[in-house]
């Protein structure tokens, strides 16, 4: 037992347990035996699994100082999930459906320097969306290969883990909740499966009955198609549809409609997007105005904007995303003593609105809030 590779998070050392650097010390001779037993030029394979970015690089490392070089990675899929990997993939658990397989080159003893990653979630994001955007065409090309299991969280994190890899980047901060956060602030969740904001979702309607997400939006898009519809108009006939239904659909209408369709400002009324439309629902300021709105709720953007940008944000918030809850959260992150007098006053009936649409037990803050006015 003193021999074997593992990092008990929950027993201490004195208990018998071993730390993330008993577990790299025994690592690193493992890999160092390796590389000593293998002729040069030769190859060895590994496969590994874990959603700790601290072991990846422990592993990395080992790999690195042992004189390996990192020719590639690949993904291995073992189609037969265990349970926890299944709870993994529902989002349950931080723990991982796919393995990833290193291939390890046997060299002349060379440091390989691995480089910081100057923007991490620009880098991340830029990995994740070329992966998105070409996989339709790899999936028409390759089915057996490709296919819509590489949009879970788990997958996208094997992904990003192999990219960087490759590009000989750290991988230092990228875990799966990372992952899973960046994806929440830049793209749309459907079903389990990540997709670009642009993408079109497209899915079966039998007898128009509302049974999940993917049909849900399609629902919407057979009313939408016969002409524009403003939001309490939809509202009614989608009450009756979704009835039976009950917590089985996370997402309420006004966050279908935000993410798949598009209102025209003139008349209020939501219809499809055209080609041109449905570019800019994906377009990079809209992009990071969303992260950073998630972020500023959340409490981490740091350094904090000035209050006239967070002010800009509170707006968005309430046209673009159609999100009270957002509104409310992000008027609280700022000073309205600090906006111009129109602004205020702008800002003070947005959030006194959005308020009235929460329930509750969200009211309790009002007046602590309305004193600063």
């Amino acid at each position: 037992m003193q021999q074997e590779a593992v990092w008990n998070k929950s027993l201490k050392p004195e208990q018998g347990g071993k730390t993330l650097a008993d577990y790299a010390a025994i690592m690193d001779r493992a890999f160092a035996e390796m590389h000593r037993v293998l002729k040069p030029g030769r190859w060895a394979s590994i496969v590994f699994s874990n959603s700790d970015d601290r072991v990846w690089q422990v592993i990395r490392d080992g790999v690195r100082e042992a004189g390996f070089d990192l020719s590639n990675t690949v993904a291995l899929d073992k189609k037969q999930r265990s349970f926890k990997q299944i709870k993994g993939e529902k989002g349950e658990e931080n723990v991982l459906g796919t393995d990833i397989i290193m291939n390890l080159h046997k060299r002349p003893r060379v440091q390989v320097a691995i480089q910081a990653v100057p923007d991490l979630d620009e880098t991340i994001l830029g990995i994740l969306r070329h992966h998105l955007e070409n996989l339709p065409e790899r999936m028409r090309l390759d089915p057996t290969q490709y296919a819509d299991t590489l949009r879970t969280t788990d997958a996208l994190y094997n992904v990003v883990l192999q990219e960087l890899m490759e590009r000989k980047l750290s991988n230092r901060g990228v875990t799966l909740p990372y992952i899973d956060e960046l994806c929440r602030s830049a793209l749309k969740k459907v079903a389990g499966k990540w997709y670009l904001s642009s993408e079109e979702i497209r899915a079966e309607l039998l007898n128009l009955a509302v049974t999940d997400e993917p049909s849900a939006i399609e629902w919407i898009r057979t009313r939408l198609i016969e002409h524009p519809m403003m939001q309490a108009e939809l509202f009614q006939l989608w009450r009756q549809a979704t009835l039976t239904l009950g917590n089985r659909l996370a997402k309420t209408l006004p966050q279908l409609l935000e993410e798949n369709f598009w209102r025209d400002a003139a008349t209020n009324r939501w219809r499809l997007p055209t080609a041109d439309e449905r570019q800019q629902m994906g377009d990079e300021r809209t992009l990071c105005i969303r992260r950073n709105i998630q972020r500023l709720r959340e409490g981490k953007l740091e350094p904090l904007p000035r209050d006239s940008e967070i002010f800009e944000w509170m707006v968005f918030a309430y046209q673009h995303l159609a999100d009270h809850r957002a509104v409310v959260e992000v008027y609280q992150r700022m000073n309205p003593l600090n906006l111009t007098e129109r602004d205020r006053g702008q800002a003070k009936r947005l959030y006194e609105f959005c308020l009235t649409q929460l329930p509750e037990p969200d009211h309790a803050n009002r007046s602590d809030q309305l004193r600063l006015l």
